[in-house]
């Protein structure tokens, strides 16, 4: 059974030591953030998912539009992380995920935005938010 889109996500990034340098294997999905999690790090959240079916030619297509947060106690942190984010999926086409993983047809980058938290305790939370397309 192949992997879910998810899956080859985490497992694509988790080889891409530019990002692993930044955030260690501290890469989650959808809300999945533990309560004390050392910063920077990466939450990932499907936004939108389409299926479609064709009859005739390719069985199967899916595009899913998933929002990677990277977060850091610095801009320059949230920043980092954002760029090894978009480094490690431009030009992306093909397998992702290993062996029984997802064949991704293209990623397209679909908007971004910064948001800053205050925490009660002092401490400045900065993230940027990227949406990419996944087509499968």
């Amino acid at each position: 059974m192949p992997l879910e889109i998810e899956t080859a996500i985490i497992i694509y990034l988790l080889s891409y030591s530019g990002l692993t340098d930044l955030v260690s294997s501290r890469i989650f999905v959808n809300g999945a953030v533990p309560e004390d999690v050392a910063f920077p790090y990466v939450s990932i959240f499907l936004v939108h998912g389409q299926d479609e079916e064709c009859f005739i030619e390719s069985p199967d297509f899916a595009e899913d539009t998933f929002q990677f947060t990277s977060a850091g106690l610095t801009k320059l942190d949230s920043i980092n992380v954002s760029r090894q984010i978009r480094t490690a999926l431009k030009d992306h086409s093909g397998l992702m995920g290993g062996t029984g993983g997802v064949t991704v047809q293209a990623i397209l980058q679909d908007g971004r935005h910064d948001a800053i938290y205050e925490r009660a305790d002092g401490i400045t939370e900065f993230y940027r938010d990227e949406d990419f397309k996944f087509q499968y």
